[in-house]
């Protein structure tokens, strides 16, 4: 690890985030953006995070550098899906996701969430006994439980 580096910050990020505690990974994931703003990873991981605590805009808005990368990244293609899910838009976010699962050969265990979250999309799709399609589940809701199960 290069001193000065924001990987050690991600690093705390990600194990705070497993601890559930959400404040310090939060901070984590400033420092390490901070340190170093092109860190793709700590960027998609943590506009996840605020995502999945209801903070849509704020997500957008730390996933806009993503832009940066090649067309086609993986990361540009799951960030496109979670965007598509926060507004509701279920089969675009579904495409999406799977479209960065296609090309990402260098996160595995990213596929792997995201799969979960292509399933919950997909069982937020199937009507419930006297409901109609998707229940009353919301994206936040299901944003929250998918990063939630994840750690």
């Amino acid at each position: 690890m290069e001193p000065g580096s924001g990987t050690a910050h991600f690093l705390m990020a990600a194990e705070y985030a497993a601890a559930r505690n959400y404040d310090e990974a939060q901070r984590c994931f400033q420092e390490s953006l901070r340190r170093q703003p092109d860190f793709a990873i700590a960027r998609f991981q943590y506009g996840l995070l605020l995502l999945s605590s209801g903070q849509a805009a704020a997500a957008e808005a730390t996933w806009q550098p993503l832009d940066a990368l090649a067309d086609g990244h993986y990361l540009k293609s799951f960030r496109d899906g979670l965007v598509h899910l926060a507004h509701d838009q279920f089969a675009p976010a579904r495409a999406a996701l799977q479209a960065g699962m296609a090309v990402n050969t260098e996160n595995p265990p990213l596929n792997h969430d995201m799969q979960q979250v292509i399933g919950r999309i997909d069982a937020l799709q199937q009507p419930a006994e006297g409901d109609g399609p998707g229940g009353d589940a919301s994206s936040a809701q299901f944003l929250a439980s998918a990063y939630g199960n994840r750690h």
